[in-house]
């Protein structure tokens, strides 16, 4: 067989939740038929293709379509050269294809272009976690590399790639949802399990990639092929349950039918917490990024369509808030109902493009949400498309971490002034005229603020920054601190002279029209400069950050006796990440829980 008769294939598996007991026709008939309405217009459509023969017991259709571009370079010369040159009429060919390969009660399917990006709303979304679990071992030593999401804390995603194979139980897979696991596969599971022969292994071993998809790190041809489905349908069959569960969060599996009421539930609540935040100009508690968030980061163009209507394009990176701006100006909103906002704005497509006009990701408003909800007793995110739940020994170890922390840090007597105002600007203004007390809130030096409020002693510095409520913007706000805190360790060891600047900012606001900014100009420094303070300070210790929060929630609630009774996990996650943040920099921390 020719070399070029083989090649390494991706297996996806169809979520047939959706389609009932249709036949394996009628269920291919429909993904084809929504596929081509959504195409654009310089994409043909896909169109079944002939075979020459039959495999017993497999059900195959394959299609076939052709995409037709201009080069994204093309437009720089327009100006340039001339109407009839050959290079204006350029224009890039792309072919794709769709197999869909039905065996017993399941379809699978390849694909080949950009055939992965259409078909990924119409497939199951863990088949290689699902088949790699029932294949190896957790403590075994065979992990190449990693990709996970996190739920809480800052970083909202990582790629792991290691230098020698490790154990899943190495690992610390606290807040983490792994959807990527590339591990080494041993010659009895090639040779018993994938029925691989001796001619085919020129090696011992074969890597594999588990994700939506499952591929073994081997050039095969479409014979081998159907035999590789068909031991995955045998591996399921035979292995009911997997060797252990890779993440630690329960799934809400769509394709479980007790769990479709469930999720059902969930994204009406999920939908109506967002439209009553909108509709009360509230902040919203989510982050904004496709499943596939290093493509998404990564992208050229990002461009906002409704149907066949654009409603933006830009190469700046999209936002909930930067999208929600767009519609609201150019008059694609309706929102005198939850139905007409879905329809209106969470519906909308947002897809980004590489440098070539090629798609990366593609997906609804609503489907780059991430976010957490409580319902009915417990806590579920809404992560990369899909529903989870937290187990309740996450819940209570992150609830005891939490609490012990809050312990050593929780300081009850340096702030005792009552946040009753809607608006900080209102609330640090409190503190104008106050001794050995500094308002620097909205002060940035290259775009990071240092403080809110900065009180001192002789023997400290209090490094405030404040925040309304306890939930999911908590993490905005330790992200704010760490980058405060990185910032001055830096600055103390190369003697920028920050404070110095800030000092500067302070005294340029004099006269200003604003009476916020005005007042601030107006305080009255120390009259060896507002840097003679910090270079008192002989430890860094001495210097200590301070996360001060008015709790927004409509019952009375103690943060070190009521743990449990705060719902956002991302929130506690947060503290704990910030606190290690400033123990590695050797400064003190405390948290401050206002008044109200």
């Amino acid at each position: 067989m020719s070399d070029n008769s083989k090649m390494q294939i991706s297996i996806r598996q169809i979520d047939l939740y959706r389609f009932g007991n249709s036949s394996f026709n009628d269920v291919t008939d429909v993904i084809v038929q929504e596929i081509n309405k959504n195409e654009e217009n310089n994409t043909s459509k896909f169109s079944i293709q002939k075979m020459t023969e039959e495999y017993p017991g497999f059900d195959i259709r394959i299609y076939h379509a052709t995409k037709t571009n201009p080069p994204r370079w093309l437009g720089f010369f327009n100006e340039i050269i001339a109407k009839d040159e050959e290079i204006l009429k350029s224009y890039n060919i792309y072919s794709t294809f769709l197999a869909f390969i039905g065996f017993k009660e399941n379809i699978y399917a390849i694909s080949g272009g950009t055939g992965n990006m259409v078909l990924d709303r119409f497939s199951v979304m863990n088949l290689g976690t699902e088949v790699l679990t029932r294949l190896i071992k957790k403590d075994e030593k065979v992990i190449n590399s990693l990709k996970d999401r996190s739920f809480i804390g800052n970083i909202l995603g990582q790629s792991r790639i290691y230098k020698d194979d490790q154990r899943l139980t190495d690992e610390d897979q606290f807040g983490k949802i792994y959807n990527q696991v590339k591990a080494v596969l041993n010659k009895e599971i090639l040779s018993k399990i994938f029925k691989f022969s001796k001619s085919d292994l020129s090696r011992k071993t074969a890597n594999c990639i588990a994700h939506s998809s499952f591929q073994i790190n081997k050039r095969i041809s479409f014979k081998k092929l159907l035999e590789i489905i068909e031991r995955i349908d045998w591996l399921f069959e035979t292995r009911k349950e997997p060797n252990f569960t890779l993440n630690n969060v329960i799934h809400i599996d769509k394709r479980k039918l007790f769990y479709q009421e469930l999720r059902t539930k969930l994204e009406l609540e999920f939908k109506s917490q967002i439209y009553n935040k909108y509709v009360k100009k509230e902040e919203l508690d989510f982050d904004f990024c496709h499943k596939n968030y290093e493509e998404f980061y990564d992208a050229n163009e990002y461009v906002a369509t409704r149907g066949r209507t654009n409603i933006s394009s830009t190469s700046h990176r999209f936002t909930f808030s930067s999208i929600l701006y767009v519609v609201k100006k150019d008059g694609f909103m309706v929102d005198d109902s939850l139905e007409e906002f879905i329809y209106s704005f969470l519906d909308i497509k947002i897809e980004t493009l590489d440098n070539m006009g090629e798609a990366l990701t593609v997906g609804t408003l609503y489907e780059h949400l991430n976010g957490e909800i409580m319902y009915e007793g417990n806590v579920y995110f809404y992560l990369a498309a899909e529903w989870y739940r937290v187990k309740e020994s996450f819940i209570d170890q992150l609830n005891s971490d939490c609490k012990d922390s809050i312990k050593q840090v929780l300081s009850k007597d340096l702030i005792s002034e009552p946040f009753t105002e809607k608006i900080e600007d209102d609330y640090v203004s409190k503190f104008f005229g106050k001794s050995n007390t500094y308002v620097m809130h909205k002060l940035l030096y290259e775009n990071i603020e240092l403080c809110d409020l900065l009180i001192h002693d002789n023997n400290s510095i209090h490094l405030v920054h404040i925040k309304q409520g306890f939930n999911h913007s908590v993490r905005e706000l330790a992200s704010q601190i760490s980058m405060a805190a990185k910032h001055l360790i830096h600055d103390r060891t190369t003697n920028c002279k920050l404070i110095s600047k800030l000092e500067k900012k302070i005294t340029d606001l004099k006269g200003n029209t604003n009476s916020y900014l005005g007042k601030v100009g107006s305080q009255s420094l120390p009259s060896a400069g507002l840097a003679s303070i910090f270079n008192d300070i002989v430890n860094v210790n001495q210097i200590i950050f301070c996360l001060a929060f008015v709790d927004k929630g409509a019952q009375k609630r103690d943060l070190l006796n009521d743990i449990e009774k705060f719902e956002s996990s991302i929130a506690k996650y947060s503290i704990l990440e910030l606190k290690k943040t400033l123990m590695y920099y050797g400064f003190g921390f405390k948290i401050v829980q206002l008044p109200n």
